[in-house]
C-alpha cells in the first residue's frame, strides 16, 4: 500500500496510527521531523510506503548535518 501526505500534521496523525513494533527504513528523528522523501513501514499487519512533500519542521537539524569539525 502506498500514500502520500502533505503536512507535519498529517504526518503526526498517521505516526500515532502505526500499531507497536512497526519499523521503517528511516531514522526516528527524521521521521518525526519530516525530513524525508519517502518511508517504507513494515508492521505484523503488512507494509506501508510513504510518499512526504511536506515541510521539514522549522529548527530541525538532522543528525547527519551536524558539523563535526
Amino acid at each position: 500500500m502506498s500514500t502520500e501526505i502533505t503536512t507535519l500534521s498529517q504526518l503526526g496523525e498517521l505516526l500515532a496510527s502505526l500499531p507497536d513494533g512497526t519499523t521503517s527504513d528511516i531514522l526516528a528523528e527524521d521521521l518525526e521531523a519530516g525530513n524525508f522523501d519517502s518511508v517504507h513501514f513494515e508492521s505484523t499487519g503488512g507494509t506501508l510506503d510513504v510518499h512526504y512533500t511536506g515541510p521539514v519542521r522549522e529548527g530541525y537539524v538532522s543528525p547527519f548535518e551536524h558539523d563535526r569539525s
